[in-house]
């Protein structure tokens, strides 16, 4: 069915594409968190398809956040929490050092825990827009389309859904 491990990947990278574009589409934490798991987990396999093997301990990492921030709503805002998954980030980094570009999924997945670190969704949606920017030099770098495609879509669906939720209903009250 598919001719080399190169499709696969990119197959199971498209798929994560799908979830990934409707993590945003929620004003619910809860909701916003437990699509963009799944992504991120997809994303993870599409990216350790493609041999880059400590991306996939940073999406599990990424992915075990989620679920303790969906089933632990009130501990997840603790400063506690947030420097436990800040280190466990520093272990894999250290772990699977290869050159400077390793810093660029640590920092995509460190402001992405500080983002979901907040109870409210627009600290959520702002924040998140500076866990993108590491992602996207980051598939550049090691030539994932998929990858540069899911995270010019969470930047496009942020940017639409803070002016959807953070300004026009602003502007209704």
């Amino acid at each position: 069915m598919f001719e080399n491990l190169f499709s696969l990947s990119n197959l199971v990278g498209f798929i994560a594409l799908v979830f990934i574009f409707l993590t945003f589409f929620s004003d619910k934490r809860k909701t916003i968190l437990s699509v963009q798991t799944l992504g991120i987990v997809l994303l993870g396999i599409h990216l350790y398809l493609l041999g880059e093997k400590t991306v996939i301990f940073f999406s599990l990492l990424m992915a075990m956040r989620n679920i303790l921030f969906v089933f632990v709503e009130e501990q997840s805002h603790q400063n506690g929490i947030l420097v436990l998954w800040l280190f466990f980030y520093t272990l894999v980094l250290i772990w699977g050092w290869e050159s400077w570009v390793s810093l660029l999924p640590f920092l995509g997945s460190a402001f992405g825990t500080l983002a979901f670190w907040f109870a409210s969704t627009k600290h959520i949606r702002c924040c998140i827009l500076f866990s993108i920017m590491p992602w996207i030099i980051y598939a550049l770098i090691i030539n994932s389309f998929p990858t540069l495609l899911v995270e010019l879509v969470m930047l496009s669906s942020v940017l639409i859904n803070i002016v959807r939720f953070d300004i026009l209903k602003a502007g209704e009250k």
